[in-house]
């Protein structure tokens, strides 16, 4: 097959010493299955804010065709300089797809819900079978980060998202999603029931690099230890973890590695100013994040009060290091953490609730052990990249050949802008 992806915002394979993400792995499986995998995404790499290309050009590498729309990016996640960079892409699709061969399926991850809208548009108009794959909730996330007396006036502001979002949904060949309520998520905006072009498409995680960096910083050797690796901003709740480190400090030898860049890390320090068993080592690399998850006992998954999030990339990671997970999610997550026993749940924004999970697992190493054991079967049974890849790929097949036989809507009315 001939697969198009059009994505932006994951690590980009010309970064070194990084982990790549969803696409970042699915293009180069796929193109090492034989299928001819072009990635439309930007020069700009999110999490470091920086360039990697210096204009408009294609490169291969694993196979994959990268083509690479130069942008000079944005400091800031949110930000009018993300909103323009978000859109400039979606143009930049529109006006230069039909330059190329046609490929036999558009895969178009939400966000951005601008290029999935224009991929699903170019799929109608050229008889090419599209799937969106929601990883986020957008636009409803978006309305979130409007100040509480706005949001009743944010589904106006973002009235164009809205509208893009329903025609991506309803005119697309199917939809995918992180987990089940994700697909649910975009049946609404499609307002159809489930059909077999659908797929749960899950996040997914490879074995931890082999190969360990030495760490720049040490913990303590008689220390229960916890980890934390992400983006320290707005989606994770690292005021509640510090102030159970803070809580907990004074009854065992306990240390908290926080790792991580982002907007609120400076706030983050400030907080645990005189709390000496905190540590922000800041950005770590996969290497370096290997060799952290092998000296710790636990991960944490501290997400925020009313976080939309139902099984992210986080308590995966976790698994792929054979952690005992605790987390701040409802939902889908904490079910499966009970089920398979691998993983402790509290009420987000609750120190007593985080800071009695960790007292749990600290005295009872038998339990820790079996969590642990039970971390990594989790992800063996359900969650390895080769299960998923190989259930994706089998979807795309099945997508494509229907798709390519039903003839376009000459008289479909395109939602406009």
């Amino acid at each position: 097959m001939k697969i198009w992806v059009l994505e932006i915002g994951e690590p980009l394979p010309l970064e070194k010493n990084v982990r790549m993400h969803r696409y970042g792995m699915f293009t180069k499986w796929l193109a090492q299955k034989g299928h001819e995998v072009t990635w439309w995404t930007t020069s700009f790499s999110h999490t470091p804010k920086k360039n990697f290309v210096d204009s408009n050009c294609d490169k291969t590498i694993d196979g994959v065709t990268l083509r690479f729309m130069y942008s000079p990016g944005y400091q800031r996640n949110v930000s009018l300089a993300r909103i323009r960079h978000n859109k400039n892409f979606a143009i930049f699709f529109a006006r230069n797809a039909e330059k190329y061969p046609p490929p036999d399926i558009i895969i178009a991850p939400i966000p951005t819900i601008e290029a999935a809208f224009e991929a699903v548009k170019f799929g109608k108009q050229n008889r090419i079978a599209t799937l969106l794959d929601i990883r986020d909730l957008w636009p409803d996330e978006l309305v979130d980060l409007f100040p509480k007396p706005l949001r009743g006036l944010s589904k106006f502001a973002l009235k164009h998202a809205f509208g893009q979002m329903e025609f991506a949904c309803s005119q697309a060949t199917g939809i995918m999603g992180v987990a089940q309520s994700y697909v649910d998520y975009g049946l609404k905006f499609a307002k159809r029931t489930l059909k077999e072009t659908d797929l749960v498409f899950p996040l997914g995680y490879s074995d931890p690099p082999s190969a360990h960096e030495p760490l720049s910083f040490a913990l303590r050797n008689d220390s229960f230890k916890v980890c934390f690796f992400g983006t320290l901003g707005r989606f994770f709740d690292i005021e509640t973890v510090i102030k159970s480190a803070h809580e907990i400090e004074r009854e065992f030898p306990v240390d908290f590695v926080i790792a991580g860049v982002g907007s609120n890390l400076e706030n983050y320090k400030a907080m645990s100013t005189g709390i000496s068993n905190v540590i922000f080592p800041g950005w770590l690399n996969a290497n370096q994040i290997a060799a952290t998850m092998a000296i710790c006992d636990v991960g944490l998954a501290p997400y925020k009060v009313n976080a939309k999030m139902s099984l992210p990339n986080k308590p995966f990671e976790y698994m792929a290091g054979g952690l005992p997970i605790i987390s701040s999610l409802q939902g889908e997550l904490k079910n499966y953490l009970e089920k398979y026993n691998c993983g402790l749940t509290y009420k987000a924004d609750s120190v007593k609730e985080l800071s009695d999970c960790i007292r749990t697992l600290r005295k009872n190493p038998k339990l820790r052990e079996q969590m642990k054991n039970n971390s990594r079967t989790l992800l063996n049974e359900h969650f390895t990249i080769e299960k998923i890849f190989t259930a994706a790929e089998s979807h795309l097949t099945k997508v494509v050949k229907p798709a390519c036989a039903n003839p376009p809507s000459p008289e479909h009315s395109f939602y406009r802008p």
